[in-house]
């Protein structure tokens, strides 16, 4: 699993109905949506706050299944 977030496929979406943001990060194996930003701004700083420990917890929850 890729849990180093320079090299996961990282993007900022809006969401086609209802407006609001998402991130979409694909790892090479796994999507997964973080959803609820209600302004793209929200959404990159999450990308630049938190996306690197929500990755490693992601890593730490998989080796574990």
């Amino acid at each position: 699993m890729n849990t180093n977030p320079a090299t996961a496929d990282v993007e900022i979406v809006t969401l086609p109905i209802g407006g609001g943001w998402r991130v979409r990060i694909y790892d090479g194996r796994h999507l997964q949506f973080i959803g609820g930003f209600d302004a793209k701004d929200r959404a990159e700083e999450w990308v630049r706050i938190s996306s690197a420990t929500w990755l490693s917890r992601l890593k730490n929850l998989a080796e574990r299944l």
